[in-house]
């Protein structure tokens, strides 16, 4: 069986990478870990998760793929002003690798910096206002970032869920433990809410972009996407 994780959130898509990446969990579990990039022809090795898919949308996902019968997988969406929020302070401070335009985003005002990354992430958003408005596949799951780390209670249960869902085990002991080092205390060493822009888990609590975003930052992406592009994908305006 295949797995397939596709989010544009770094938060997820980091942890969800400690997880598969990690040797241990691989003998057990008994898969293979292959980032998206990875993949030649849309040819899948068998019993593999494959990370990071963030270009296709679910529309095409069987035409780009070649995926057999027994596959497991979900979508992880984030409210795109929440996106554009964690963008905008990983890019600026505490993104990994050279591939971030750090100098590019350091250059700019903070709004201009935000519409940059607007434009950066237009194919990133149309991929998931696919997922989220036309997926209807029930071996994929929609998930919804802000609900699965509501807080560390309901982060190590919903990976109770997601693991069971995605056939890895059924083990509630294990994954509880795995999900116990990957709570947003653990990995950022502090409480949700403790806010620090630096760190590369920055907030742990929903709506940050509320007092983030300017006017003329809302108004450019509404005016860029339509505000059915929220409401489409049940996020609210206000």
């Amino acid at each position: 069986m295949n797995i397939f994780h596709c989010s544009i959130t770094k938060a997820a898509t980091l942890m969800f990478n400690i997880i598969f990446r990690n040797n241990n969990y691989y003998n057990y579990f008994n898969y293979n870990h292959t980032h998206f990039s990875q993949i030649k022809n849309g040819t899948i090795p068998p019993n593999t998760i494959v990370s990071q898919i963030t270009k296709i949308k679910y529309s095409n996902f069987f035409k780009e793929l070649n995926i057999t019968d027994d596959y497991r997988g979900f979508y992880m969406a984030r409210d795109p002003r929440e996106v554009i929020t964690s963008a905008y302070y990983s890019w600026l401070y505490s993104h990994p690798g050279g591939h971030i335009e750090r100098e590019k985003i350091q250059s700019l005002s903070k709004d201009n910096a935000m519409i940059y990354i607007i434009d950066k992430y237009d194919l990133e958003f149309d991929v998931m206002y696919d997922w989220l408005t036309t997926c209807d596949n029930n071996k994929f799951v929609i998930i919804r970032f802000e609900e699965f780390f509501e807080n560390d209670e309901s982060q190590i249960k919903n990976m109770v869920n997601l693991f069971k869902f995605l056939k890895l085990t059924q083990d509630d002991k294990l994954i509880t433990k795995i999900a116990k080092k990957n709570t947003f205390s653990h990995l950022g060493g502090r409480k949700a809410g403790n806010i620090n822009n630096k760190h590369h888990y920055r907030a742990g609590i929903k709506d940050t972009w509320k007092t983030e975003l300017s006017d003329k930052v809302l108004n450019y992406l509404y005016d860029k996407k339509g505000e059915n592009f929220i409401t489409d994908m049940n996020y609210k305006i206000i």
